[in-house]
């Protein structure tokens, strides 16, 4: 499906229209998978095909470099995030934006150790494994964070409840984020437990069917 997008074009755009970052990352996923599986562009083994260290020193710099997008929207800015589909000059919209990077950020940490695992590289099994499940734990542990403050879960204030987004686009924009958690393999059973029940949550009190995912 990548390969298709990535050669799709027609008379108002070419290829797909993702910001470099998030770009890189769903390049690293193709990579990562073509090395894993053995079927990369070498038609070699995995580990003739792309040297896992290599890809674990570029999957390594994109996790910093997704911590830093999502950080710079700690705050709101007068900016569009997200491949520009996130407007930001609100509390509840930057963290909408932050949140959908930490996702991505996600994927490529769970991404990473699944190059690890698979391939059994002793030279960077090591630090890197330890690294990137303790990433990953922090990571998790902010979406979940931010997932409080977008609905107003455990007591906390909603953010921008008066003249803010409403449910609809709370739900849309922070659908991903919290799916995300409940696929990982580094969030705890009662972790997952905590999201399908927010699911439920806002579903429930919005009629959204939100509530459909927790099935």
């Amino acid at each position: 499906l990548w390969t298709q997008v990535t050669n799709f074009k027609s008379s108002w755009a070419e290829g797909p229209c993702l910001e470099p970052l998030v770009a890189r990352a769903v390049h690293l996923k193709a990579t990562v998978e073509d090395a894993i599986q053995g079927v990369g562009p070498h038609q070699g083994s995995a580990r003739e095909s792309v040297p896992a260290t290599n890809l674990m020193e570029s999957g390594l710099t994109l996790v910093d470099e997704l911590k830093s997008a999502a950080d710079l929207y700690s705050t709101p800015r007068s900016a569009s995030a997200f491949n520009s589909l996130i407007d930001t000059s609100t509390r509840a919209t930057a963290t909408f934006a932050r949140c959908l990077y930490l996702a991505v950020r996600q994927h490529v940490i769970e991404l990473l150790l699944s190059l690890v695992i698979t391939l059994g590289e002793p030279t960077v099994a090591g630090d890197e494994l330890a690294l990137l499940t303790r990433q990953g734990a922090a990571n998790i542990e902010a979406i979940c964070d931010h997932i409080c403050a977008v609905f107003g879960f455990d007591g906390r204030e909603v953010l921008d409840l008066e003249g803010g987004p409403g449910n609809p686009h709370r739900i849309w924009c922070m659908i991903w984020p919290m799916t995300s958690v409940l696929s990982s393999c580094l969030a705890e059973e009662t972790t997952k437990g905590w999201v399908l029940d927010k699911f439920y949550r806002v579903g429930k009190a919005t009629g959204f069917g939100v509530a459909m995912l927790t099935a």
